[in-house]
């Protein structure tokens, strides 16, 4: 079973199309598989139905080289029928992950991970252990309310305080 972090979402796609595709371009823009319905309806064509909702959406621009950007800047994360997250231009919010053995994982609090500063999700919460030392919890001033990460023999709190 894929798992819902970048390793098994963030793809290679190769595309060619002589004269009409730029030889190679590289982006790092958000597209899904189910936006190729849409994007080669529009090259050949074709119609995309009307009576039902398609959720793919045409990247002729981007692989044609006229735009820099997706027309996609979200993704629903699923694995089979659940709904693991959503990723939304370079952020991520996880409400499951897996742990080592591919077992789904849940957590009191959904991840927020940025994948700018984190792009193999290392910090995610929702994959660390008592192995890792890097954990996160709510922090014990109930006024405050904000995370508290342990790194190495210090608690490091938004708020400030230190334990």
């Amino acid at each position: 079973m894929a798992g819902p972090y970048e390793g098994s979402l963030r793809l290679p796609f190769l595309v060619r199309w002589p004269a009409q595709i730029p030889a190679n371009r590289v982006s790092n823009e958000i597209m899904h598989a189910v936006d190729l319905f849409a994007t080669l309806a529009s090259w050949t064509g074709g119609t995309i139905p009307k009576e039902r909702t398609i959720d793919g959406v045409d990247q002729s621009a981007l692989l044609m080289g006229q735009s820099e950007t997706s027309t996609r800047d979200s993704v629903m994360i699923y694995i089979g029928n659940e709904l693991f997250g959503v990723k939304w231009r370079n952020r991520k919010l996880l409400l499951k992950g897996m742990d080592e053995n591919h077992m789904v994982k849940t957590s009191p609090y959904p991840a927020n991970d940025d994948l700018i500063v984190d792009p193999k999700e290392e910090e995610s919460s929702l994959k660390r252990t008592e192995d890792n030392p890097h954990t996160r919890t709510l922090c014990q001033n109930p006024a405050c309310m904000a995370y508290s990460y342990r790194c190495g023999t210090r608690d490091h709190h938004y708020c400030g305080e230190f334990f």
